[in-house]
């Protein structure tokens, strides 16, 4: 038998060790817990309104039974009729012309290669400012989509659609369009896509917001992979007093083939007066996505209130961020809208909002509530992986103090029922955007990519694996001092390969657009070979103008002492960037100029005899 002695110091030697742990993970609590749900309505939180129950409900559920069958054998004309009794039914008007309210389109198929190679073992995707990514990988070909915002500051950004049917190692610019007026700029990081494929031919939805003329608008546009069909709507109006954001969308073209729905949910702001406005989300339903012109489906059960959760009388500094997922809970189609908004009553009120509907939002959500949470969050990203396995994931960024923001997970192994909560990555320093995309029929596999911010201009790039409600190893995607911390920040994807992981996003510049895989050990890339230069070159600086930081590219085409330095207009070095010997290839280098003033300055390089200058533009 133990002495009270020996078990007294066991506790004390247990206490230390717990001290410790926390100690080194700067004091938080890095065990998985049970989340709290709620469905009370806090008085200064979000509302669910007055909902009036349809007297029509049990006739459409019966109805959906029947639609969900014709979805599955493929028969479209019973689809068709079921559907027009539904919305007749539940009084929901489908709109079967695109909404023009905003800027339009200009589109141009391409067809052409579209990547680079690097000296990095990654591939570089697009070589201009790039405000937003995202990417989707078909269920059956394999075909990964990547969409990206590029950013043009004296005219109207554009949308270039790329896509990849070897895993990534060679990309094609598919399409790309553009408006006839300038001053069309998306809003950061608001783009998310969604590839379908209908049993013949892939197709990429994709979802975004922009600004123009003061109004902020969200908008749908699809092309098919031969890059004809392009569809492009916005999603409801805008205006000066109402703006529409960050729009996110899903599908459930795992169950339904060529009777694919999409669904797409937005943040709707009102705004009533100074410091006074209402914030909801709305839920879009396209029940034709394959058609020349597809027919959306608004579903608005509770007026300007929005679909389910909303707040009113809200300060300008509160956010409203959404995100929806599909799964087949038991056979029945459930959509999964999870809400966070953000800074509300001053930040006291933080959690994060669920609503479940079954039947793509034809009737009344069933289930309504909240999960505790404590601290500040941003950017809810729902996944799951769809058929009949609950596994899911809602990953988010989590403050902690002082600056501190962590990647943070609520997980569920039975489609929402219960949930519980933890750190993705527990570091001291500032998780920045948190994205989670599942593997379409991949068996509970869910991919994570997470930016984490490294000083002022840089960022760490991490990807994970979420399986079976288990995670793996949280490995580094991108460097610091390499990847954008407010560009095109990291965004998970996939390749239907047994080392799957594949995560997208910028430099720091937001000059190129990059693709990493590998869910394991160090940066493998699906890069190229590195085309070897056979003659020295000094590139324009991307940017240019900039602020503070752009990128100089430079090839050697033989091993040598390499110089490159920066010269202010009266020629005083100012900065230098190399200065060591470089083997044979295709160099870049980052310049951050925020130490310097607005001006011209120049920048030469000198190797093996070679020398040459040119000029870049800082504009603060």
């Amino acid at each position: 038998m133990r002495s009270k002695r020996t078990i007294f110091s066991m506790i004390v030697v247990l206490y230390l060790f717990c001290i410790s742990a926390y100690a080194q993970n700067n004091g938080k609590d890095l065990r998985e817990k049970v989340s709290t749900i709620s469905t009370e309505v806090l008085p200064n939180g979000p509302q669910h309104g007055t909902i009036t129950p349809n007297p029509n409900a049990d006739e459409i559920n019966r109805l959906s039974v029947q639609l969900d069958i014709a979805r599955k054998n493929g028969d479209m004309i019973l689809k068709s009729q079921l559907e027009e009794r539904i919305n007749s039914l539940n009084g929901n008007t489908v709109i079967s012309t695109p909404n023009t309210n905003g800027p339009q389109p200009v589109y141009q198929i391409v067809n052409k290669p579209g990547n680079t190679e690097t000296d990095m073992g990654l591939t570089a995707i697009q070589s201009y400012a790039n405000w937003s990514v995202s990417t989707s990988t078909e269920k059956t070909t394999g075909r990964i989509w990547l969409v990206t915002a590029e950013y043009n500051a004296g005219g109207s950004d554009s949308v270039l659609f790329f896509s990849s049917v070897d895993n990534g190692v060679h990309w094609t610019l598919t399409g790309k369009f553009g408006y006839g007026v300038t001053g069309v700029h998306f809003t950061g990081n608001s783009f998310q896509s969604e590839a379908l494929y209908d049993g013949t031919s892939g197709w990429i939805y994709t979802v975004g917001s922009l600004t123009y003329t003061g109004y902020t608008y969200s908008f749908v546009a699809r092309i098919k992979a031969d890059g004809t069909n392009l569809f492009y709507s916005y999603l409801y109006s805008s205006g000066a007093t109402l703006r529409q954001y960050w729009p996110r969308l899903t599908s459930d073209n795992l169950t339904y083939t060529t009777g694919t729905y999409v669904c797409i949910v937005n943040t709707q702001d009102t705004i009533l007066g100074a410091n006074n406005h209402t914030l909801s989300t709305k839920l879009t339903t396209i029940t034709t996505p394959y058609a020349t012109t597809p027919s959306l489906t608004p579903q608005n059960h509770n007026g300007n209130n929005g679909y389910y959760w909303f707040a009113s009388a809200v300060s300008d500094s509160t956010a409203l961020y959404s995100d929806i997922a599909y799964c087949d809970s038991a056979g029945a189609n459930k959509l999964i809208v999870v809400s966070n908004f953000y800074n509300l009553s001053g930040g006291t009120i933080n959690n994060v909002y669920i609503a479940n509907t079954l039947n793509y939002g034809t009737t009344l959500p069933t289930v309504g509530y909240y999960i505790t949470e404590a601290n500040k969050n941003l950017y809810p990203s729902i996944a799951f992986t769809g058929g009949n396995l609950g596994t899911g994931i809602i990953v988010y960024t989590r403050f902690y103090g002082s600056g501190d923001w962590d990647s943070y997970y609520q997980k569920t192994t039975n489609f929402g029922n219960t949930w519980s909560n933890g750190y993705i990555e527990s570091s001291s320093d500032t998780t920045v955007f948190a994205d989670a995309k599942a593997v379409k029929g991949g068996n509970g596999n869910i991919k994570i990519a997470t930016t984490n911010k490294s000083g002022t201009s840089y960022a760490k790039i991490y990807q994970n694996s979420f399986w079976n409600g288990t995670f793996g190893t949280n490995t580094l995607a991108a460097p610091s001092n390499f990847a954008s911390q407010t560009y095109g920040v990291a965004r998970a994807g996939y390749r239907l390969t047994t080392d799957s992981c594949l995560t997208v996003w910028c430099t720091s510049a937001g000059s190129q657009v990059y693709v990493t895989s590998g869910c394991s050990g160090t940066i493998t890339g699906t890069g190229n070979p590195v085309n070897t230069p056979i003659t020295f070159k000094l590139e324009q600086n991307y940017p240019n103008p900039f602020n503070p930081t752009t990128r100089i590219s430079f090839a050697i085409p033989k091993t040598g002492l390499v110089s490159l330095r920066v010269y202010d207009i009266t020629g005083k070095e100012v900065a230098t960037l190399v200065n060591e010997v470089k083997t044979q290839g295709n160099y870049s280098v980052d310049f951050n100029a925020a130490n310097l003033s607005s001006g011209v300055y120049f920048y030469k390089i000198n190797s093996e005899g070679f020398s040459d200058i040119k000029r870049m533009i800082l504009v603060k």
